[in-house]
């Protein structure tokens, strides 16, 4: 899926939706690491704006620890 104006878009089957990013940084956490940065998570999901990023994360009320570029962020784990 790929980020477009607000919601993630499926090129294969036309599907759209507004939080298809809340399962996949779940895995990401359980996969690689649950403490992350904005600029792995972006590459995570092919996301481009850190400002982006920075805004579903903390719709997710996924706060960031520390300043700027130094900001990490605790993804949670699936139940």
């Amino acid at each position: 899926m790929i980020r477009r104006y607000g919601y993630w878009f499926c090129s294969n089957c036309s599907l759209k939706s507004k939080d298809a990013h809340i399962q996949a940084i779940k895995e990401y956490a359980l996969l690689f690491n649950q403490v992350v940065k904005n600029k792995e998570i972006r590459e995570f999901l092919h996301v481009k704006s850190s400002t982006s990023m920075k805004k579903l994360l903390i719709s997710m009320k996924i706060l960031p620890k520390g300043n700027t570029k130094s900001a990490t962020y605790k993804l949670p784990l699936p139940k």
